[in-house]
């Protein structure tokens, strides 16, 4: 069951990635002020330490051997859910199709 959490985690930071290019490419702006500062200091590349980080921390929390790590990834991916789906229901004021 954890791993399929963990794999979910890592699907919606993917997602998150992709539809803030999209939001980014029509006008929009970055909310989340870590994520802003990772694409002041990474440049376009900005998502590759954040897959990476986000990756490496659902990996410790899949792994490490303590009672409320899947507690906090299920929490972590809740949160996620709801920033996806945010940004997935202002695609088509950033013109999602074009």
């Amino acid at each position: 069951m954890i791993w399929i959490l963990f794999v979910l985690f890592v699907a919606l930071q993917v997602a998150d990635v992709w539809s803030t290019n999209r939001i980014l490419l029509r006008g929009g702006r970055e909310l989340n002020p870590v994520v802003r500062w990772l694409m002041r200091a990474c440049g376009r590349w900005w998502w590759v330490p954040k897959i990476v980080i986000a990756t490496a921390c659902g990996v410790y929390l899949t792994l490490e051997p303590w009672p409320d790590g899947p507690a906090v990834l299920g929490l972590v991916t809740a949160i996620y859910v709801w920033v996806v789906y945010r940004n997935l229901r202002q695609l088509p004021r950033w013109g999602f199709w074009r």
